[in-house]
């Protein structure tokens, strides 16, 4: 993983590289602890393969999820850090 901080106000902003073979999950949650941040925001784009995605069901109240076993580009990912 590569981490690049692009913004030094108050509102920290920083680019993230990981590289091929990288748990994206964990290396999200290394990142967090290393720079002691308690919540973030994040954007992201690019590829995965052998990956589980899923989305909320508001009829059944779970999350349902789906297993990619290929390799897939990912166009946007949006979420939080808490």
């Amino acid at each position: 993983m590569q981490v690049k901080q692009i913004e030094t106000t108050a509102a920290r902003q920083f680019v993230i590289v990981l590289d091929e073979g990288e748990e994206a999950i964990a290396c999200l949650q290394d990142f967090a602890g290393k720079y002691r941040l308690p919540g973030a925001e994040f954007t992201g784009l690019g590829a995965f393969h052998n990956v589980t995605l899923g989305f909320f069901d508001f009829e059944t109240k779970a999350y349902e999820r789906i297993r990619i076993d290929e390799q897939v580009e990912l166009v946007t990912v949006v979420g939080n850090l808490a």
